[in-house]
């Protein structure tokens, strides 16, 4: 259990004991200030009315920190089809429920490394579109037809969530051309004040991890596509990363 002491007090006049002093700031063995060097824990932490040290104390980046990264160009991923020769796309037979097919997306993907146990938050904003036309079967947003692309967060490698159960961290990009029909159900996807090639969707979104341990970790937005969309454009703007320690450890 670490524990701070107060200042030894000393008497103007009288020679002061160094040992004691030195001990006092640096002994790894007394209660003394070294616990600052990493081994506070929840017992340094008491009401306002009696903590000895306040933030003024306190190192910087020893409770919190930050990364970030950023990226301003297009970024054109084709779908493939599957009437083309092989090495025409990147999602040839691939769709938005095979989590192996998804691409990380430069600019929307970072690394960090957390140096204790951490709560991490998560914050990105990204810019998407593709020409897909919707036929005028397609239930957008269902589980039954995946004729879209996608992006997901993943982090360390793992998806956070579907499209059904974390709707934080997962977005449609739904065909922007609108669909075939010229009336009836889906005549609201060919409203040219909807959708058309220059209406884009920008999505600025937070995830938060309740708990990560500490050392490296990587946090991505991935996009992946049916086959039968042929181009999705995303402009990746910035992912961050802001994390607090958690715990005494």
């Amino acid at each position: 259990m670490s524990k701070l002491e107060p200042i030894p007090s000393y008497t103007n006049g009288n020679v002061a004991q160094a040992d004691v002093l030195y001990d006092f700031m640096y002994s790894p063995l007394e209660p003394s200030l070294e616990v600052i060097n990493g081994r506070l824990d929840e017992d340094n932490i008491k009401d306002s009315d009696t903590r000895l040290y306040n933030y003024t104390e306190i190192q910087q980046h020893s409770l919190t920190g930050a990364y970030g990264i950023a990226g301003t160009a297009n970024l054109d991923y084709f779908g493939g089809g599957s009437a083309v020769p092989l090495g025409s796309g990147f999602f040839r037979n691939g769709g938005p429920a095979t989590e192996s097919r998804y691409i990380a997306v430069p600019g929307s993907s970072i690394q960090f490394y957390l140096p204790f146990k951490s709560r991490v938050l998560l914050t990105w904003t990204i810019c998407f579109i593709n020409d897909n036309e919707l036929d005028n079967n397609q239930v957008v947003g269902t589980e039954s037809d995946r004729r879209w692309s996608q992006v997901n967060l993943f982090v360390d490698g793992t998806p956070t969530g579907t499209i059904t159960n974390s709707p934080e961290s997962t977005r449609l990009i739904s065909g922007s051309m609108g669909d075939q029909a010229t009336g009836g159900s889906k005549a609201v996807y060919t409203n040219p004040r909807l959708q058309d090639r220059y209406k884009n969707r920008f999505w600025s979104g937070h995830y938060f991890a309740e708990e990560l341990p500490a050392g490296y970790h990587s946090a991505s937005l991935r996009v992946c596509a049916h086959g039968t969309v042929k181009q999705t454009r995303i402009r990746a703007r910035s992912m961050n990363c802001i994390f607090f320690k958690h715990g005494a450890t």
